[in-house]
C-alpha cells in the first residue's frame, strides 16, 4: 500500500521497503522465468526516514536497464540506515547497450534533486559509475531527519 507520506514528504524506511519488495513480487510473477535482484535490508536505526519513491524509481531503472535474469550476474539493491541517515547500493550489469541508455540520466537528476530539496546539499554524496558493462549507484545521506 501506498502510505501516505508525512508533511515533509518522508516516509519510514520499513514502509519504502515495503514498497520495494512488492515490486519485485510482483514482476517476478508477471515474468515465466525467475529473476535475480538481490534485496538487503539492515535497518538498525528504523526511525530513520527517506523521500517517498527514490528506491523505487531506482529499482524500476534496474527491471527497464539491467540485467536480471542472469543468476550469476544478479542485481544487487542494499539498503542500509545509519544513526544519522541512510546509505543504498545498487549494482547492475547492463541489459542494453551502453548508447541506449544515455537517455536515462534524466531519472538519476530527478532523484538527486529529490535528495537536494529533502537534506540540502551538503547532506547527501550520490556517486554514479558507469561502465560498457555495470551500472553502480552508491547514495550516502547524513541527516538530522526522522520521522517522529
Amino acid at each position: 500500500s501506498m502510505e501516505e507520506p508525512e508533511a515533509d514528504g518522508l516516509v519510514s524506511i520499513d514502509k519504502e521497503w515495503d514498497v520495494v519488495r512488492d515490486y519485485v513480487s510482483l514482476h517476478q510473477m508477471r515474468y515465466e522465468r525467475p529473476i535475480f535482484v538481490l534485496l538487503q535490508l539492515k535497518n538498525e536505526y528504523p526511525e530513520q526516514s527517506m523521500p517517498t519513491l527514490v528506491l523505487l524509481s531506482l529499482l524500476e531503472n534496474i527491471f527497464k536497464h539491467g540485467e536480471i535474469f542472469k543468476e550469476d550476474k544478479p542485481a544487487l539493491f542494499q539498503l542500509q540506515t545509519e544513526e544519522h541517515g541512510w546509505s543504498l547500493m545498487i549494482s547492475n550489469s547492463h541489459r542494453l547497450s551502453k548508447a541506449s541508455l544515455e537517455k536515462s540520466g534524466i531519472g538519476i537528476r530527478g532523484i538527486e534533486a529529490r535528495l537536494r530539496s529533502t537534506y540540502g546539499p551538503d547532506g547527501y554524496k550520490l556517486f554514479v559509475t558507469d561502465t560498457e558493462s555495470t551500472y553502480k549507484l552508491h547514495i550516502i545521506v547524513h541527516s538530522k531527519h526522522v520521522t517522529s
